[in-house]
This record gives structure tokens, sequence and C-alpha cells, in this order.
């Protein structure tokens, strides 16, 4: 007997190989037989699968929901703590099922489905290697990165600390000094702020589409990618804190100070590197996904 089984419409058998194979190539394997051996009874060999499996996909489709016995076995599911739920169209589980966490794998193909595939690999995971007797939990879906606070927070405290090394650089002292009625001290590091800021929080947002580009969601705030992401953005505005900035190689360029250097660095690098990475990923995503079609 399968650790994991499907349950779902006849009507729905090419798409349920789809998301079988996807889960293949996370290294879970469940089964599509839902062939009833000759002489057998239908429930008998369907309480059995049931009762062996150590999770149940319960494909959600309009078939699905015109489908008595199909909401019959789910229900056994549900009752044994073995349902995963999935829909792959835009239906409303049946009574009974809507408090479960159901995965979206109605828009197939795209990043939404990616993402909640992952999640589903991730319950089924779970209940391989986990305890035996705690029900099947899909995690609840991640609040879109920058539509959370924590996003415009912590990009305005980039800015904050990038707009701050601008405004106390040598150069813009000297010209606050040389000439005081220019603008105001507090005109400019507003000024130097709000575009610290849009280009912060661009990188960060350019970061984030990159990622589901590759069917992930940046789920933990300060993720490994993320670390890895500012550690090297760090280093080449050190690295050009400490030549001078994008200007020094020209021969009547004046040498900026180390301060605007690092702040141009930690403005710049950011949005370029992560915009690099936005178009890498997406040339190969859609490069592969020719290949494939060929």
């Amino acid at each position: 007997m399968a650790d994991f089984i499907f349950i779902y419409a006849p009507e729905d058998s090419g798409r349920v190989r789809d998301v079988a194979e996807a889960l293949a190539k996370r290294g879970i394997t469940a089964s599509t037989d839902r062939s009833i051996p000759a002489g057998q009874r239908y429930d008998v060999v369907m309480a059995d699968r049931l009762q062996a499996a150590k999770a149940v996909v319960i494909v959600w489709s309009e078939a699905a929901l015109r489908d008595p016995k199909l909401i019959d076995e789910a229900a056994a599911a549900r009752d044994q703590g073995k349902a995963a739920p999935v829909r792959i169209a835009p239906v409303e589980p049946p009574l009974g099922f809507r408090q479960l966490q159901t995965a979206d794998l109605s828009e197939w193909g795209r990043p939404s489905a990616d993402s909640a595939l992952h999640m589903l690999a991730a319950a089924l995971i779970r209940a391989r290697d986990g305890d035996a007797a705690a029900p099947v939990a899909l995690a609840r879906p991640v609040k879109p990165f920058v539509r959370t606070a924590k996003f415009w927070l912590f990009s305005l405290a980039l800015a904050l600390a990038i707009g701050a090394l601008f405004f106390i650089s040598p150069e813009v002292r000297e010209a606050l000094t040389a000439d005081p009625s220019a603008m105001s001290r507090g005109t400019l590091l507003g000024l130097y702020l709000g575009v610290c800021f849009v280009l912060i929080a661009l990188a960060r947002l350019f970061l984030h589409l990159s990622r589901l580009v590759v069917g992930r969601t940046t789920k933990a705030y300060f993720s490994r990618e993320f670390l890895i992401f500012m550690g090297a953005a760090l280093i080449g505005a050190v690295a050009m804190g400490a030549t001078g900035g994008f200007g020094s190689g020209a021969e009547d360029a004046p040498r900026a100070s180390f301060l605007t250097g690092l702040a141009s660095g930690l403005a710049l690098l950011p949005l370029l590197i992560s915009l690099g990475l936005l178009l890498f990923r997406g040339m190969r995503r859609l490069l592969l996904g020719r290949v494939k079609a060929d």
C-alpha cells in the first residue's frame, strides 16, 4: 500500500497525474490508482487504502463535488486526520471541509500554484516523517511579503541609515557650509531619505519577485538568501567606499569620500543585484519552459 494516495474524480485524472509528477520531483511518491480488483467490493478496498495511507490528497473540482462516493471517502480521510485537500478549479469545498486549509492549484503552472504545491509537499513530508498520530495539516498561506508592515518598516530603517551616511559625508557638510541658503538641512535630509527609500524598496521587491519566478515565497523575514544578498551588497559598498565610488576611474572626476562611496554602494548595489537576479531567473525559467515544450 502507498503512503500517499489521491482521491479524485475520473474527469480530473490528467491534472492529478501532473500534480503527482510534480510531487515525485520533490521526492514524494503518491498513488493515483483508483481501480478496484475484479471480484472485490469498492467500499472495502477504499477503506483498506485509506487505513494504510499516511496522508490522503483530496482533489476538489466541479466533478468531485458531484460525486457522493468521493465525498464519503474524503470524509473518512478527514475523520482519520489524514486529509490534505487541494483544489484544481475555483470551487469551494463541500460543507464539513471548509475548516481545513486547502492548497490552491487552480492556476497550474503559475507561481501561486507552485507555492501551494510546496505547501502540500511540506505537509506530506511531515506526515511521512513525523508523528503518525498527528493530523495532516497544511500551513496557512503566507501574507504577500510587500503587504507586510515589516517590509516597509525595514525598508525605511535601511533608507534612514543610508540617508544619514549621505548627510554626514564631507561633501554634503562642505556644500552646506559653503552656501547655507541653497537648501535647508531638513529638506536635504528628506530628499536623501526619499531617494534611498525608493531604491531600497525596489531592490527588496525585485528580490521577492525573483523568488516568485522560481516558485518560492519570502517566508522567513531574514532568510538565508536575503542575508547572502545583503552581505554581497555590503562588501561591494565597502569596496566602493574605499575606491571613491562609481566615478573614481575618470581622470577629471574628484575622488569621493569613503562615506559617500559607501552610501552610494548601499543605495545602488542592492537594486542592481536584485534586478540582475530577477532577469536571470526569469530568462532561465523562460528558456527551460521552451525546452520542455519542444
